[in-house]
């Protein structure tokens, strides 16, 4: 039930950023242009772990891509954030390591005071919370090991484990290189 909490802090603390980001200012088409909507849903589906319990959580996503007069329009039901999922959160094994009161806290904290999509979540939590890059790199083999045990793809965004070497690195501007989404 804590992971529950956990996810639904972090989904919201997340939401709250993508929505705060600044959006275009497009004109809507006047009577005589042409007006083209497409729109794609998907869900996905993450499942959490906790004392023999499963608890699985269906995110839908709804994209819409819009044409007005030959103009390309993505709205902000299709926002895509700036980093992949591992710069602006963590794995379950991460917050068990500190425990789940002492995650909960921090996060609260961190996240009144860190609300900006260009900061890596996870330097907060590492220097927070002292872990040393052996304990780091443990808790990301753990993470490894997980991924594949649910036969998820570790090259997927969904699978993919922290390159160890460049978060502690703790230098923003190469973590934020690194973990910048290219598509």
């Amino acid at each position: 039930m804590k992971r529950l909490i956990i996810f639904a802090i972090l989904t919201l603390g997340i939401a709250a950023v993508m929505t705060s980001c600044e959006q275009s200012d497009i004109s809507q088409p006047t009577s005589n242009e042409t007006t083209t909507e497409t729109t794609i849903s998907t869900a996905t589906e993450i499942t959490s772990y906790t004392n023999n319990s499963t608890a699985t959580v269906t995110v839908a996503t709804t994209t819409t891509e819009s044409e007005y007069a030959g103009e390309t329009m993505h709205g902000p039901d299709n926002y895509v954030p700036k980093y992949r999922s591992l710069f602006y959160s963590m794995p379950y094994m991460f917050s068990d390591y500190v425990g789940d009161d002492n995650y909960l806290a921090w996060s609260a904290e961190y996240g009144e005071t860190h609300l900006s999509e260009d900061d890596p979540y996870i330097i907060g939590f590492i220097q927070h919370f002292n872990i040393s890059k052996e304990k780091f790199t443990e808790l990301n083999e753990e993470w490894k090991a997980r991924v594949i045990e649910l036969g998820w793809d570790p090259e997927s965004e969904a699978g993919e484990a922290y390159n160890v070497d460049i978060i502690y690195t703790f230098d923003v501007k190469t973590i934020q290189d690194y973990y910048l989404r290219v598509d």
